[in-house]
């Protein structure tokens, strides 16, 4: 007589009830791979010392050997691996493990919004208070540390307490393209245009500096074709 068939609900109630063991888990094949890699290295590891017994050896030098290689030399000298194991747990509790994670994970960045906001504001606001010579000193600052060779360098200039540093480092992470500021700008719109007019006033003041660096190369390359024409003559 055959027995009485379970519903697909008495079958699962108990896959919930059994213990998850090494061999019922997902990818159970791929642990059974890494015992066999264990056991491989084991095996190879002896092979090499037992390498120099070969069948023609001599009978001294068979002497010799078995004097050397003992049982127990071989013992120390191949450290067996053992597999890693984790303790067998109900199926159920392992459910329950995930579910709590995904509660403590949900809405992690939804509650990380307002110490980005707070920071995109702190930062236009120090960097629209910078008047005079020390803007240009700080657009200089901007423009070398937002360049392609230190935009995704971590640099020890900046420090955590300077609130001017803050501001250049929230400026850094917008320019290499970092989702959370960037997210924090597109909420306010006030400050993402603040921070825009601010960007292209120190372009402006990086383009004097180019334009003086290649006008001073211009005037040496002057000077040297004289000096040429001077000395031919």
């Amino acid at each position: 007589m055959s027995p009485a068939r379970k519903s697909p609900q008495e079958k699962k109630q108990r896959e919930y009830a059994d213990r998850v063991t090494p061999g019922n888990r997902r990818h159970a094949e791929a642990r059974k791979d890494g015992k066999k890699s264990l056991i491989r290295e084991t095996r190879n590891k002896s092979n090499e010392l037992l390498a120099a017994v070969k069948p023609q050896i001599s009978s001294e030098d068979a002497e010799l050997l078995t004097g050397e290689l003992t049982a127990a030399h071989l013992r120390k000298s191949v450290s067996r691996k053992r597999p890693m194991k984790s303790n067998a747990v109900p199926f159920s509790q392992v459910i329950e493990w995930q579910l709590e994670r995904r509660q403590e994970s949900f809405g992690r960045r939804t509650k990380a919004h307002p110490l980005y906001d707070k920071w995109a504001k702190e930062s236009v606001e120090t960097l629209n208070s910078i008047k005079g010579g020390s803007f240009v000193e700080v657009a200089r600052r901007a423009g070398r540390l937002c360049s392609p060779d230190y935009r995704n360098r971590f640099s020890s200039e900046l420090g955590p307490e300077d609130p001017v540093d803050r501001a250049l480092h929230f400026l850094c992470r917008v320019a290499s393209c970092s989702n959370e500021e960037n997210q924090a700008l597109c909420r306010n719109k006030d400050l993402d245009k603040t921070l825009t007019a601010w960007i292209h006033k120190a372009n402006r003041v990086l383009a004097k500096d180019r334009l003086a660096a290649q006008r001073k190369i211009d005037a040496q390359k002057a000077v040297k074709s004289k000096s040429r024409a001077s000395e031919n003559k």
